[in-house]
C-alpha cells in the first residue's frame, strides 16, 4: 500500500503539471508505472493464500479439515465485503469533512486523493500486523504427534506396493 500511495502521488503530480486535472483526461504516464505495486500484491497474495489454507487445514480438528479449508476461502469473501464498507465509509467521512465538495474518493481520479486512501490502508495494515503479532504470542498451536516407527513402516509399505504395481504393469498383469 505504501508503494501504491507513492505511485498515486506521482500520478497526481503529473496530472497537475500537465493540466489534465480539471478535464479528467488521460494522464501522460506509462502503465508500467504501476507494475511494481501489482507485482508486490501478487507475491503477497501467493504467500498469504497458501499459508492461510495450510493454517486452517493443520489447526482444524481431524473431523473438520474440509471445513477448515472452506473457512479460508470464506475469509476472502468477508474481506471483500469489509473493503467495500471501508471504501464507502471513507468516501462519506472525507466528503463530510471537506464540506461536501471534495473528499478522497471522487468520480474524477485526477481530483481525488487516492494517495491518502492508500496511506490510510497502509496504516491499517501496520495495525493489523501488530494485532497479528499479539495474537501469535498467545496462540497455542495444535501439534500432531507422529510416531516415527509407524511413519517409516507406512512409507515402506507404500514403496513395496508401488514396486509390485509397476512390475505387474510391465508384465501385463
Amino acid at each position: 500500500m505504501i508503494v501504491a500511495s507513492l505511485t498515486e502521488r506521482h500520478r497526481l503530480s503529473v496530472a497537475h503539471k500537465s493540466g489534465v486535472s480539471e478535464s479528467g483526461a488521460q494522464v501522460p504516464i506509462t502503465i508500467f508505472l504501476i507494475l511494481p505495486q501489482f507485482v508486490l500484491m501478487g507475491i503477497a497474495d501467493a504467500f498469504l493464500e497458501v499459508a492461510k489454507i495450510e493454517f486452517f487445514y493443520n489447526q482444524a480438528p481431524d473431523g473438520m479439515k474440509s471445513l477448515g479449508t472452506s473457512y479460508s476461502i470464506t475469509t476472502m469473501g468477508v474481506g471483500n465485503f469489509l473493503s467495500t464498507f471501508l471504501l464507502k465509509t471513507t468516501k462519506k467521512v472525507t466528503r463530510k469533512r471537506s464540506g461536501g465538495n471534495g473528499g478522497w474518493i471522487l468520480n474524477n481520479l485526477n481530483k481525488s486523493h487516492l494517495d491518502y486512501y492508500y496511506a490510510f490502508l497502509a496504516i491499517l495494515n501496520v495495525l493489523n500486523f501488530v494485532f497479528f503479532l499479539v495474537v501469535c504470542r498467545f496462540y497455542v498451536y495444535r501439534v500432531e504427534n507422529v510416531n516415527l516407527e509407524e511413519a517409516k513402516n507406512e512409507d515402506e509399505a507404500t514403496n513395496t506396493d508401488s514396486k509390485e504395481n509397476a512390475a505387474d504393469k510391465i508384465h501385463g498383469i
